[in-house]
């Protein structure tokens, strides 16, 4: 009797691990999807300082993992920026710091529409913007139109 019953608790045992659940998939991180989304080559098409035109010596911008390039009409380097992002949040932040000796930052919202990119940002300490209504005073906005991933 004992013999029986030490077999069906081993067996019981066993079958009981056999039918252990499958760890979760790992949740998207939804900052890295639109990093790889922002990937490529953007043009400028509208650019703004509280609410006014601005005439710019940059032509495009350049996204490849975290690094951001801003480009002249030239085709040399302009600025090149370290960027983060924050998908979770809506809308969506990010933040950019210049690369190299510069404390350079500027930090705001985006939005991302199939080949179209605005963002709009402040510098420095300002409070980040909660919308991407550029005709703000100290706000900055501007307009991407992609050119190639």
């Amino acid at each position: 009797m004992r013999k029986h019953l030490a077999i069906l608790l081993a067996a019981g045992g066993l079958l009981s691990l056999a039918f252990a659940p499958a760890p979760l998939p790992k949740p998207a991180v939804p900052s890295k999807d639109d990093l790889k989304e922002m990937a490529g080559t953007w043009e400028i098409v509208e650019r703004t300082s509280s609410g006014r035109p601005l005439k710019s010596k940059l032509s495009t911008m350049a996204i490849a993992g975290e690094r951001l390039t801003f480009y002249r009409a030239t085709g040399t380097v302009a600025t090149q920026w370290v960027l983060t992002l924050d998908a979770s949040k809506s809308p969506r932040w990010f933040d950019r710091r210049r690369d190299g000796k510069s404390n350079a930052m500027a930090h705001g919202v985006y939005e991302l529409k199939g080949d179209k990119l605005t963002m709009c940002y402040v510098r420095g300490g300002a409070d980040r913007p909660t919308d991407l209504d550029g005709s703000k005073p100290g706000r900055w906005k501007e307009v991407y139109k992609r050119l190639k991933r």
